[in-house]
């Protein structure tokens, strides 16, 4: 899922398969979501936060759609940064074939 990439803008940082810039590893983001919980009996399946019934998916597309991140930690004081980052990135993946 993750390229890393040195650009000519000097940024050598990892690259995800849809172009966005991430300053974490892989082994960092599998961490991650192995925390998240898909039940069939929380939202019908789709794959949540711990101890949540919000949706990943929900809060990435918040982020793609321009949310500013101060707004969502407000209204979701329970995240945190690293959530944001790796909720963005999962929704990006889902979109370009990943899994879960």
């Amino acid at each position: 899922m993750f390229l890393t990439k040195k650009l000519t803008n000097g940024y050598n940082g990892k690259i995800t398969k849809s172009g966005e810039k991430s300053s974490v590893s892989e082994n960092e983001f599998q961490k991650w979501r192995n925390n998240l919980v898909t039940d069939p009996n929380i939202l019908g399946g789709e794959t949540v936060f711990p101890n949540s019934r919000l949706s990943v998916s929900h809060i990435g597309r918040l982020l793609e759609r321009g949310e500013l991140k101060e707004i969502i930690l407000e209204d979701y004081p329970y995240l945190c940064q690293t959530d944001l980052e790796f909720a963005s990135i999962y929704v990006k993946n889902k979109l370009y074939g990943g899994n879960k």
